[in-house]
């Protein structure tokens, strides 16, 4: 209908001015039905402003004292899964049609949320994950309290990351051959980053029950209970099955499909002060509450004696700081930072290659001592790059890749139509 009314309007020109307005408000009455006929708006404005102060005031807090070039900061309780781009600041939640889709997978691999195309957002993980990624801070109630120090007692707490890498360092060269692919258990995947990486073994260590008991509900149905004993420190659990209903771990309960109405009255035995949902598969992290920590799982139905579906571990804090003093000393030390162009030091012992948390893109380009030097993607999602042992500046620039080429193209068309409108007007004075 609209290449009609053009038409119409081309071919008649006297009422152009008229037919021009008339299809202007055409289209804008036809785009604001068309929005609200088939986007379902129930988000209340005011939800998104509730906090908004308060997040400020602790972002503006770490701004004050923290003078590094690069940090990211993660929430514990988010709003939406771009919460770094409404509050600004650098973080790792992302959920947009132009985000890389092997980063997304890789997020997946390591136990984070999220779809596997263009979505993940942040749970407090592992400190393994925690170090990869630099999350520096975290804002809200850390469930680690070991390794993060709670820095502010006003609006939401500040907890500061007592092992962070910076954006990148030197790595073993034996971490290009690190396998993500462990079926459905990250704690593997990212023990074999660390192990490879700095030669540590052992830092995520998986956790054998003490006793397992058989639970009769009041509904007819079976919980097992898994009975862990604790020395003090978080334990982290994850599943990746379709064989099981729900579990309960903290007074929490997870379930793994949409019929969680089923499942709320368990047992007066089994307190549960919450109930989430565990749809996007992510690692849960465990405060250590008392000696024992207790899981509960419901299974579905003939897979009621399989206990290979969910990995239970803990961590040795030994061996993580021993891995941690290893990498930080060949840390990338940022002397200049922009969204970019990143200028760094490094100081290697061995010829390493340099691991970053950056996206892998042919957009950037990396330069040891102003000589070009070839990146690759490590896990198939992150960019890397060879350095020499030796004391070296490392300066990254970012280009978008073709950008050059469209730029030239556009340049032409403009001047080509340039030249076309002022040769018709040339031959319109001659008539």
């Amino acid at each position: 209908s609209y290449f009609v009314i053009i038409s119409f309007i081309y071919f008649k020109k006297k009422l152009i001015k008229a037919l021009t307005l008339i299809f202007i408000i055409v289209t804008c009455v036809d785009a604001t039905i068309s929005v609200n006929d088939n986007w379902d708006i129930t988000q209340v404005r005011d939800s998104f402003y509730y906090d908004y102060d308060n997040i400020e005031r602790s972002l503006d807090y770490i701004k004050s004292f923290n003078k590094n070039k690069f940090y990211r900061i993660e929430k514990t309780s988010i709003l939406t899964f771009n919460d770094p781009a409404w509050y600004n600041y650098y973080g790792m939640e992302t959920f947009s049609s132009m985000a890389y889709e092997n980063m997304a997978k890789l997020q997946y691999q390591l136990g984070m949320p999220g779809n596997q195309i263009n979505s993940y957002y942040y749970v407090q993980q592992t400190p393994i994950y925690d170090l990869m990624f630099d999350i520096n801070y975290i804002i809200g109630y850390s469930k680690d309290k070991k390794r993060y120090i709670e820095l502010n007692d006003f609006g939401e707490p500040i907890n500061l990351f007592m092992y962070s890498t910076g954006i990148g360092f030197g790595v073993n060269n034996n971490l290009k051959n690190w396998d993500i692919s462990y079926a459905f258990n990250p704690f593997r995947i990212q023990n074999a980053f660390i192990e490879r990486a700095t030669n540590v073994k052992n830092i995520l260590i998986p956790c054998e029950p003490l006793k397992i008991k058989t639970i009769n509900l009041n509904d007819g149905t079976k919980l097992k209970k898994y009975t862990y004993k604790n020395e003090n420190e978080n334990m982290y659990f994850y599943t990746n099955s379709y064989l099981i209903n729900y579990f309960i771990v903290n007074n929490n309960k997870y379930y793994l499909n949409d019929n969680y109405d089923d499942y709320n009255d368990i047992s007066d035995d089994i307190i549960i002060n919450g109930i989430e949902s565990y749809g996007e598969k992510r690692i849960i992290n465990i405060s250590p509450s008392s000696d024992t920590i207790d899981l509960y799982i419901n299974f579905d139905g003939d897979q009621f004696n399989d206990d290979e579906n969910f990995y239970m571990y803990t961590i040795n804090e030994d061996n993580f700081k021993e891995a941690y003093n290893i990498l930080i000393k060949h840390k990338l030390i940022i002397t200049d930072f922009k969204e970019n162009y990143i200028k760094a030091t490094i100081n290697l012992d061995d010829d390493m290659f340099v691991y970053t948390s950056i996206n892998y893109d042919d957009g950037w380009e990396v330069y040891v001592d102003n000589q070009k030097t070839k990146t690759f993607k490590l896990g198939d999602a992150l960019l890397a790059f060879d350095v020499p042992s030796g004391d070296h500046v490392i300066t990254l620039k970012y280009f978008p890749k073709g950008f050059k080429l469209g730029f030239a193209l556009s340049i032409s068309g403009i001047l080509i139509l340039i030249a076309f409108t002022i040769l018709e007007k040339h031959k319109k004075k001659q008539k």
